[in-house]
């Protein structure tokens, strides 16, 4: 049974499928409702779904899925010119909008059936891919997500129906077992973690998903959180899940902490998309935020590794889900693979190389390490992942941003956004640097003026370093903190020194 096929068959049809700030849909609607979307799309061979999140969102998609249209969705946090980009890369013949059209894209559309002022735009189909000799084939690409990246445009990442169905029925057996009933999606369905996880995964599991708009959780352009309308949302739908960035679980702890919102309803909080620190994680455990880590790319579906309350170690990113493989290379790269592929392999099996260095312990726990392409080499011969000193760095609550780097190969430095002192900087620097490892630790900060933003070129669309475009600015950054420095002599004698402004 296909994935589409099992979440409308559901066994109660009167149980609530999904719900939103307008409507609510039953699984026995929530058939209807796809087929009938699904014959409105018939003829269209790829569509971009540039809606916001909502029960138009899951209904399109899932019809789109359920015939063969190639999706391509558009996170409404990429600028102008990324959206466009993927809408030429992706050789395109239809568009699904709720708002406005992107530029450059011609006409007002023609009004669908839905609960949102969806509309479908024809547009001509643009012949990129087809000139670069990468069309993609129909009967094998259901997706294409687009990801930010770390330069300025976005990558495509074509995935087929059966990768995507064996990665969501691989997180069903993970946590089908535990006490949820219902998930509240909090990231964009354009970020393709919330799309399999937050979407298919519970309506495959039977359970109820409430897409509320973006606006309604509090979500920004920039992927952070307005604390307060998250609280009323969260307090208004006591949601059993959820799935956030670090940068998002900081909020929620936030929240918590405060007594703003009371977690006695929450069983599984997902936390993936960058690297989480072990200090975050057990923050929010005290917060009585149920949260696990988890790993996966956008090559592999997903999501590969994940910690579950039966199989559970903070610093790690969790055992592989079932079906999924992970090596270690031996220039220390993750690489995955599902099982069948390595049981059907005749040349060996077909794995994908993360660009990340991880490790695997004896009890079969993933760590990762950080990026390849990101290691720093000291002249002591040591490599450190900054992901790593930055992970710890974040997690403080005095720390806004953070972006390591070496001085000369011979110490390690960071630039930090902060309002604290330096004395509070350093004595939390102390802190951190007494966790870790005496070739990890900071020697050196800067305090940073101006935050690092996608306007600067310094953040991808969905908040991530861009460490080449920083890279280019540091020299610069730091010529002018040194000569501060140098002024006004501050810390002579302390390991770490303030530096303002950058």
């Amino acid at each position: 049974m296909t994935l589409v096929a099992k979440i409308v068959r559901a066994a109660n049809p009167n149980k609530l499928a999904l719900v939103d700030s307008q409507a609510a849909v039953t699984y026995g609607a929530l058939a209807v409702k796809v087929e009938a979307r699904a014959a409105r799309l018939r003829g269209i061979a790829a569509a971009a779904l540039a809606l916001d999140n909502g029960i138009d969102w899951v209904i399109y998609d899932l019809a789109a899925f359920s015939i063969g249209i190639r999706s391509v969705p558009l996170p409404l946090f990429f600028s102008d010119s990324q959206i466009a980009h993927a809408l030429a890369d992706a050789d395109l013949d239809a568009i699904l909008f709720d708002q406005v059209l992107p530029k450059g894209v011609s006409g007002s559309g023609v009004a669908l059936p839905g609960i949102s002022d969806s509309r479908l735009q024809r547009i001509r189909a643009a012949r990129a891919r087809q000139l670069a000799g990468k069309q993609a084939n129909p009967s094998s690409v259901a997706k294409i997500s687009y990801t930010s990246g770390t330069t300025g445009a976005p990558q495509g990442i074509e995935l087929s129906s059966a990768l995507i169905e064996q990665t969501s029925a691989s997180l069903c057996a993970a946590i089908g077992d535990l006490e949820i009933q219902s998930h509240l999606s909090v990231l964009p369905y354009a970020t393709l973690l919330e799309n399999i996880a937050g979407i298919y995964v519970p309506l495959s599991l039977g359970r109820c998903v409430y897409a509320e708009s973006a606006a309604a959780v509090g979500l920004t352009s920039a992927l952070g959180l307005d604390p307060s309308k998250l609280r009323v949302s969260f307090e208004r739908i006591q949601p059993n899940s959820l799935i956030l960035t670090p940068q998002l679980l900081e909020v929620l702890c936030q929240l918590a902490e405060t007594a703003a919102i009371k977690t006695d309803c929450l069983v599984f909080v997902a936390v993936g998309g960058a690297r989480v620190a072990p200090a975050l994680m057990r923050r929010a455990r005290a917060a009585g935020i149920p949260a696990y880590e988890g790993y996966g790319l956008t090559e592999f579906a997903s999501v590969a590794t994940l910690n579950t309350p039966a199989n559970d170690r903070i610093g790690s990113v969790g055992k592989p889900l079932p079906g999924v493989r992970v090596v270690i290379a031996d220039d220390g790269e993750i690489c995955l693979a599902r099982d069948t592929e390595v049981a059907g392999a005749q040349d060996g099996p077909k794995l994908i190389r993360s660009g990340d260095l991880g490790r695997i312990d004896a009890a079969g726990f993933v760590y990762v390490d950080g990026r390849r392409s990101n290691l720093i080499v000291l002249s002591n011969g040591r490599n450190v992942a900054p992901e790593w000193i930055e992970a710890e760095l974040s997690a403080s609550p005095l720390i806004e941003q953070s972006f390591v780097f070496s001085e000369g190969q011979q110490r390690l430095a960071a630039l930090l956004l902060t309002s604290a002192t330096p004395a509070q900087v350093d004595a939390e620097i102390d802190r951190i640097n007494a966790e870790l490892p005496a070739y990890a630790r900071l020697q050196h900060w800067y305090r940073l003026s101006t935050p690092f933003a996608r306007e600067l070129e310094t953040l991808t669309a969905n908040g991530r370093l861009r460490r080449d475009q920083i890279a280019q600015q540091l020299a610069g950054i730091l010529e002018r903190a040194v000569s501060t420095v140098a002024a006004t002599n501050m810390h002579p004698a302390h390991p770490y020194t303030e530096s303002s402004p950058c």
